[in-house]
């Protein structure tokens, strides 16, 4: 190929599409909620933020449909069953965070 980079998303079937056995699955998943049109941000939170136990990135998107945490990563995991201790922490992490904005006065922003 004449690119310098080729990304690679063709997801579970990348490692038999390019026979490279060094290519490990990266598991995400989300939780959803009800749609709740009051909510009308986003919000991520960094991983290394010492406010919140755990070493998950956090964030929670609005949808028409419902709204979506998420933040789990796992790597090398290749079922595709949900994981409930990873669904309870990631709505865990999402407590924790608006109860320390609560508590120090912060309110999510728009940018």
């Amino acid at each position: 190929l004449p690119q310098p980079i080729v990304i690679n998303c063709t997801g579970l079937g990348s490692r038999m599409l390019f026979g490279d056995e060094e290519l490990v699955p990266l598991k995400g998943q989300l939780t959803h909620f009800v749609p709740q049109p009051e909510i009308n941000y986003q919000t991520t939170n960094d991983a290394r933020n010492p406010a919140l136990r755990g070493n998950i990135g956090i964030h929670m998107m609005p949808r028409t449909d419902g709204l979506a945490l998420g933040g789990t990563s796992e790597r090398g995991v290749w079922t595709l069953e949900p994981n409930e201790e990873a669904r309870q922490e990631v709505v865990n992490q999402h407590i924790q965070l608006f109860a320390a904005m609560r508590k120090n006065g912060l309110s999510p922003s728009r940018i």
